[in-house]
């Protein structure tokens, strides 16, 4: 595993358990922010407290640990989308708290700088941004698309197209307030400001998007 993500020899034997694969994943999310994508495998194998053949069994390529870096963030974004809810929750009430969740994550010092980290290294390592596109935003993209596209079928919302609505609305919570952040134009959201954002979105998508009225009930009693 090397910084040009080459593949591996993986060594024989039995894979990592679960708990040190995800020590080495959070060592590697923490190295590659304080150090860039350049961190070694060595020193993730220390931080994770680990052998350096056990990151090899891990992950046979750098890029493939990234991309456990990125992924575990993106289930973190998805996860109010993807447990499970009783049939009474409503599209508002699961969207809002998806909304605050996303929140919570994206504006974090963590994910700003490993957003920034990858447009610093892209002239270096330009499939980088590639790989954590499809891990991570595209994936987020992907599971607000399969929730619309569920609560569609059920007749709580009008999105013949669901991936086109997802991007309407993932669009109306980030804008132009997660561009200043990720250029340092404005260091800090309110929370109070977020929940704005949050109720402003959520109140244009659902006017976009909501069910419409059915034909008035004319049936004798």
């Amino acid at each position: 595993m090397n910084d040009t993500a080459v593949l591996a020899p993986v060594p024989r034997g039995r894979r990592p358990d679960q708990r040190k694969r995800e020590a080495i994943v959070a060592a590697a999310g923490r190295l590659f922010l304080d150090q860039g994508y350049g961190a070694s495998v060595d020193a993730i194998a220390q931080a994770a407290n680990v052998s350096k053949q056990t990151v090899y069994k891990a992950f046979a390529t750098k890029e493939g640990l990234f991309a456990a870096v990125a992924g575990r963030l993106a289930d973190e974004i998805a996860a109010p989308l993807t447990q499970p809810r009783p049939d009474s929750a409503t599209p508002a009430e699961v969207l809002t708290e998806f909304a605050r969740h996303l929140f919570t994550v994206v504006q974090a010092e963590d994910a700003i700088a490993l957003h920034r980290m990858l447009v610093a290294g892209q002239a270096q390592f330009p499939e980088l941004a590639r790989t954590f596109y499809r891990v991570g935003p595209g994936h987020t993209l992907d599971q607000v698309a399969q929730y619309l596209g569920r609560e569609a079928a059920r007749g709580r919302i009008a999105a013949p197209d669901p991936r086109q609505a997802a991007e309407h609305f993932l669009g109306m919570l980030n804008g132009h307030g997660y561009m200043r952040r990720l250029l340092g134009v404005q260091a800090h959201v309110p929370p109070a400001a977020l929940e704005g954002v949050i109720q402003a979105a959520i109140g244009a998508f659902l006017r976009a998007y909501g069910p419409p009225a059915g034909p008035p009930n004319t049936a004798e009693d």
